[in-house]
């Protein structure tokens, strides 16, 4: 199962550069499974411009959608029922996993001009 997830559902002022959606899994994954199971919705969404990684024990991954995002954007992300672990079991609380929440600018950094 996937026991912790962030950004939380209905998260407002998440940071978006980059967008960061991590999850955690009580066991090792089939990564595979996941990445095709995991779901982005935002404007022009751009695939090629996800990227995943996983910790060694394949029990935590992180997607970061390396594109702009503008301001105050709604963004909708999940997981479907493709994510399995190593031994094919589907992920049993798929459709609990991710949510929406608003961005926010980025931070500015001190002396940036940014």
């Amino acid at each position: 199962t996937a026991g912790v997830f962030a950004p939380v559902n209905n998260a407002i002022g998440v940071a978006r550069d980059p967008l960061t959606m991590k999850i955690i899994f009580s066991e090792a994954m089939n990564k595979t499974s996941v990445e095709n199971g995991f779901q982005l919705s935002v404007p022009n969404l751009n695939w090629n411009k996800v990227a995943y990684s996983w910790n060694a024990a394949g029990t935590v991954m992180t997607a970061q959608y390396n594109d702009l995002v503008p301001y105050g954007t709604n963004v909708i992300w999940g997981m479907d029922s493709a994510a399995s672990d190593l031994a094919g079991n589907k992920l049993l609380n798929s459709s609990n996993v991710g949510g929406k929440f608003r961005h926010c600018q980025a931070l500015q950094q001190p002396g940036s001009g940014q």
